[in-house]
């Protein structure tokens, strides 16, 4: 684990361990601790204080490699704006009543007057879609992202989550100008990615972890200042994976990535180059906090496929082994008819086929990853942690 050790892994380090605050000299805390001798008051800018050091300090003659893991529009960044009252972290209040942000371009007025509706599934039945059985709400989520759960504070987050997002998009401007300051934005690569994506009051929930496509989608935005002028804005149709992050990266220095490393580089894509390339990508979610069930899915240019099993906490490798057992809970989406993933087409008898393809490919993939890790294990030396598995609460 790098808990507690991460400044030994890098040439640079500067960061912190755990969730930090919006505001993280206004706490005293081992996530905060870090930042407290920083100019800049919003985390965001602190991450573009760092940039700049290690900017200021990367060795002139070496090619560098900058990893920036900005902590918004995380909800410990969005709750934490204003917390100067009771249930801050609902987010009942606006932020902009924390003085603090009072005449700030970006967290105090912005956006506040336009008319931002939440989505239309707020606040209703979220049984509907996963059933309760499979995953009950008030068993994490709902506590955990309350705010979703009521129509004026999911309001507020879309506020907030807005304006923490224009906050960044500045910031990282701020970097790019940098760039071209220091004469290296031709000869810097930039790739933009993020961990997950985020429910904020659809399907009647809030919260990540699940394979819907609002939650497993994320932004895939990569920047090669050699790239010719005509095939600059591109938005291709390829079907990606942040699998293929690590393997465009070693692509992009001239290094060969090991063999056991999954993904693809997304270097010919981004270069315009004829290549084959996947036709549909495997699906796993094995985090099983606040009643979450495993998941497993396969998702083609058309279809979505999902399974489901009760989760296990601190399961090990036999709780994720689904070879000969019947999932508890299916769902089949058509994304060209039903791009939203309203309608469960598991019972449809026309969509029969499709539903045996999928269950089959799904199938076997989770058959594959169980294997390729075992190989692993038996090929490398590796101390593993202990924790014995235990059943979710409940269940």
């Amino acid at each position: 684990t790098f808990k507690g050790r991460a400044q030994d892994k890098f040439d640079f380090w500067y960061g912190h361990d755990g969730w930090t605050k919006f505001l993280p000299k206004d706490h005293d805390s081992p996530s905060t601790t870090p930042y407290h001798g920083a100019m800049e008051n919003v985390v965001t800018f602190i991450m573009g204080e760092g940039m700049t050091k290690f900017l200021d300090t990367a060795p002139k003659e070496k090619p560098f490699c900058l990893s920036v893991s900005f902590n918004v529009p995380h909800g410990s960044q969005t709750t934490t704006m204003f917390t100067d009252y009771p249930r801050w972290h609902e987010m009942t209040r606006p932020a902009n009543g924390n003085p603090k942000l009072k005449g700030s371009p970006f967290y105090d007025t912005l956006y506040r007057d336009l008319d931002i509706s939440v989505p239309g599934d707020t606040c209703t039945d979220p049984y509907r879609f996963i059933p309760k059985v499979m995953m009950d709400q008030g068993k994490g989520r709902r506590q955990t992202y309350s705010y979703n759960y009521d129509l004026a504070t999911c309001r507020e987050h879309h506020v907030r989550y807005y304006q923490t997002i224009t906050g960044l998009d500045h910031v990282i401007g701020g970097l790019l100008a940098d760039l071209k300051r220091r004469g290296l934005d031709q000869n810097t690569v930039i790739l933009f990615g993020s961990d997950h994506g985020l429910l904020m009051g659809e399907y009647g929930m809030g919260g990540k972890a699940l394979l819907l496509d609002l939650a497993t989608k994320i932004p895939c935005i990569i920047h090669d200042p050699r790239t010719p002028q005509e095939q600059r804005g591109r938005q291709l149709d390829q079907i990606v994976s942040s699998l293929d992050y690590a393997r465009t990266i070693l692509d992009y220095a001239g290094i060969e990535a090991p063999a056991e490393m999954e993904g693809h580089s997304l270097r010919p894509l981004v270069e315009g180059k004829e290549t084959s390339w996947r036709d549909d990508l495997f699906l796993e979610s094995l985090f099983t906090l606040r009643d979450n069930p495993f998941q497993e899915g396969m998702r083609t240019g058309r279809w979505k496929y999902i399974r489901m099993y009760d989760g296990v906490m601190s399961f090990k490798e036999t709780d994720v082994d689904f070879q000969g057992r019947g999932p508890d809970f299916e769902m089949l989406f058509d994304l060209e008819a039903d791009p939203a993933e309203h309608h469960n087409l598991v019972a449809d008898p026309t969509h029969a086929a499709i539903l045996a393809e999928l269950r089959e490919k799904t199938a076997a993939s989770s058959i594959a990853i169980n294997q390729r890790r075992a190989d692993y294990m038996k090929a490398h030396s590796m101390q593993l942690r202990t924790a014995g598995a235990a059943k979710k609460p409940g269940k």
